[in-house]
């Protein structure tokens, strides 16, 4: 090795970056986000929370059926019993699952059928039950299309379960836990208002009096609001490197890093240089509640942020930090950032750095998080090369 002219031999003393957390949020399994049921889990024992649209004759009542606390939609002879509420952001995914009992249906689609329709602000899915069968809308086939066969079987309970892709506009539909069909086209372009959610029978022209008891509704979205990074010992590895890609997983979502899970807004401030299109600002506040990680306030669902933070974690001293960021939608870079960060407390020793979003479920899937700590070489040992020699070299580091 050559500084200069100069060849070094003999021992160097040093540091080294070891990568200690590398991980990419992976979709959930339909079963845990069933059991999450983060955005609704409805048992219906009060349905005042669901706002009533019935039309003419129909009606949608709570009721206590098979012992069950439900909401009865009863079209009557001439009306549609119906129920809807507003969901919020949906995300990349979102999935269904209920369970009804239906006491008189018709066939095909457009009869006397369970009806039900969810919108993310782009795009529509409307699935149906008849006599005939699990009927799922796609406007490229400019029909119902059956999914599966026959799946639909009256007055019993049946628990279903709907999967939607938004990005592809296909879903995978189970029938008591059970994959009946997977990638069913769903296509619809649709601008209604993103989270609109209906559940409904109707009486159309089966001449039935359609009746359907729902036992239960639970509707997740995938993605994640939060990760840990635990066993940490900030005093004795002095300082951390966080790279952040994320994907953006819910509207006007910000993404901190939380030293210890502390969220105190009067333990951080901040000092941004900000660049956006063709304008530079400078900003001073002390009203973050973590280092911050993303080029500026607001990111909306889908854009990427790439972050990279450098923390001096050692207690003793203000614990200080430096990031810088940017964020963007496809060719556009909206937001590029150096942020500078101090968190006050001294005391307490890093044990933990959470990384999380300000909204729910806001970092989407894809979101790639890595954390390096700085470890001191202890020794190198041996000799280097120069155009005619070659030297055995051994690293050693406290790991």
């Amino acid at each position: 090795m050559r500084i200069g002219k100069k060849q070094v031999k003999g021992d160097l003393i040093g540091n080294l970056w070891i990568k200690a957390y590398d991980s990419v949020l992976s979709p959930k399994s339909v079963a845990t986000l069933v059991s999450e049921a983060n955005m609704v889990n409805e048992d219906f024992a009060d349905i005042s929370d669901w706002v009533d649209q019935d039309t003419n004759t129909g009606i949608s009542t709570q009721v206590t059926f098979d012992s069950k606390s439900c909401v009865k939609l009863d079209s009557g002879t001439g009306g549609g019993a119906q129920r809807a509420r507003s969901l919020g952001a949906l995300g990349n995914r979102t999935v269904l699952n209920w369970s009804m009992y239906q006491v008189a249906i018709a066939g095909p689609p457009s009869t006397d059928e369970f009806y039900s329709y969810i919108f993310n602000g782009t795009h529509g899915v409307f699935f149906r039950a008849t006599s005939t069968g699990f009927y799922v809308y796609d406007s490229v086939a400019a029909d119902n299309v059956e999914v599966g066969t026959n799946l639909v079987v009256q007055d019993t309970w049946q628990e279903w379960t709907i999967d939607i892709d938004w990005t592809t506009q296909t879903l995978d539909l189970y029938l008591g836990g059970v994959l009946q069909a997977s990638d069913v086209p769903c296509h619809y372009n649709d601008t209604t208002a993103e989270g609109t959610f209906h559940i409904s029978t109707y009486y159309r022209t089966g001449n039935i009096q359609s009746i359907t008891y729902v036992d239960w509704f639970k509707i997740s979205k995938d993605g994640y609001t939060s990760v840990t990074i635990s066993g940490l010992n900030g005093d004795v590895d002095k300082e951390y490197r966080v790279l952040i890609r994320a994907i953006v997983g819910a509207p006007s979502t910000s993404i901190y890093i939380r030293p210890n899970n502390n969220s105190t807004i009067s333990n951080y401030g901040e000092q941004w240089l900000r660049g956006n299109n063709a304008s530079a600002t400078g900003y001073r506040q002390t009203t973050g509640v973590g280092f911050y990680c993303h080029p500026w306030s607001g990111m909306a669902t889908g854009e990427y942020n790439l972050s990279d933070t450098l923390i001096h974690a050692k207690s003793g001293y203000l614990r200080t930090a430096i990031t810088q960021a940017m964020a963007g939608s496809g060719t556009t870079i909206n937001d590029i950032s150096t942020i500078g960060g101090v968190w006050t407390n001294t005391a307490d020793n890093i044990t933990s750095l959470v990384i999380t979003a300000d909204t729910a479920y806001g970092l989407g899937i894809g979101t790639s998080i890595e954390l390096w700590k700085r470890v001191p070489l202890n020794i190198i040992t041996g000799l280097f090369y120069d155009n005619s020699e070659q030297y055995d070299v051994a690293l050693a580091y406290n790991s």
